[in-house]
C-alpha cells in the first residue's frame, strides 16, 4: 500500500466518534430499586467505526470508473461511491422512589461503518493516474467525514439529553421519554445529513468524483 493511501486509511480509523447513514435500536434494562431520585444520570458512550472497502480493477481512467460502478455493493439502490451507515443501541437502569421512576445510569452503543473503494493499482499505472485516483479518494474521505463529524454530533447531543431526564411518575412514561429522545435525534441527523448531501451534491462540491477525462487547466487570460 502506497504511503498516501495508508496515511488516508489511518486517519479515517482514527475518526472513531460517530457516525449514516442510519439506523437506532433500542433495549431495555428494568431494574425496581428503593433509593434516592436521581436527576442526572450518568450516561455511559462508546462509538466505534470501522471502515471496509470494496475493491476496484482498472489500468485505465475508463476501466476504473466501470469498474466502481459495478462493484459497489449497493449499485442497485444507489450511484454513489462510499457509503457511512450507524447504529446505536441503548440500554437503561432506574429506580423508583416515592412513586417517581428516574433513570440511574445510560450506556450508548454506537457503531459506525464506512465503506470505501480500494483501487489495486497496477504497477504500471501511470503517474498521472496515480494521482488523479489518491485526489479522487482523498475528497471522497472529506465528504464521508463530514456524515462522521454529524453523527458524532447527534451521539453527543443524544448523551446529553438522556443525562437531563428528570423523574416521572411510572415506569412506561420514563420509558418512553428515553424513547422520544433517540426519535428527535434521529429525526434531527437525518435532516441535517439530507441538507449536506444536498448542499454538497453528495460529494461532487468536494471534488469526491472520479472523471474519465483529465481535469484540464482554465484558460489564460491574453496579454
Amino acid at each position: 500500500m502506497i504511503p498516501a493511501m495508508l496515511s488516508l486509511l489511518n486517519r479515517v480509523r482514527r475518526s472513531a466518534r460517530q457516525a449514516i447513514r442510519l439506523g437506532v435500536g433500542g433495549a431495555w434494562c428494568l431494574l425496581g430499586l428503593a433509593a434516592p431520585a436521581v436527576h442526572a444520570a450518568p450516561v455511559k458512550n462508546t462509538i466505534t467505526v470501522t471502515t471496509n472497502y470494496y475493491f476496484v480493477t482498472g489500468t485505465t481512467a475508463a476501466g476504473i470508473y466501470q469498474s466502481l460502478q459495478q462493484a459497489r455493493p449497493w449499485r442497485w439502490t444507489s450511484g454513489h461511491d462510499a457509503q457511512t451507515l450507524w447504529d446505536t443501541r441503548h440500554h437503561f437502569t432506574f429506580q423508583q422512589t416515592d412513586g417517581r421512576y428516574a433513570a440511574t445510569g445510560f450506556e450508548l452503543k454506537t457503531k459506525v461503518r464506512v465503506t470505501l473503494p480500494f483501487w489495486q493499482m497496477p504497477k504500471d499505472a501511470s503517474p498521472d493516474l496515480r494521482q488523479r485516483w489518491l485526489d479522487y479518494v482523498r475528497n471522497l474521505y472529506v465528504h464521508e467525514q463530514g456524515h462522521l463529524d454529524l453523527t458524532r454530533q447527534a451521539v453527543a447531543g443524544w448523551e446529553q439529553r438522556l443525562g437531563a431526564l428528570g423523574d416521572f411518575a411510572s415506569a412506561h412514561e420514563l420509558r418512553s421519554a428515553i424513547g422520544q429522545v433517540g426519535s428527535n435525534v434521529l429525526a434531527r441527523v437525518r435532516r441535517q445529513e439530507a441538507d449536506y448531501d444536498a448542499k454538497t451534491q453528495h460529494g461532487v462540491t468536494q471534488g469526491a468524483v472520479f472523471r474519465i477525462e483529465a481535469p484540464t487547466a482554465p484558460p489564460r487570460d491574453r496579454p
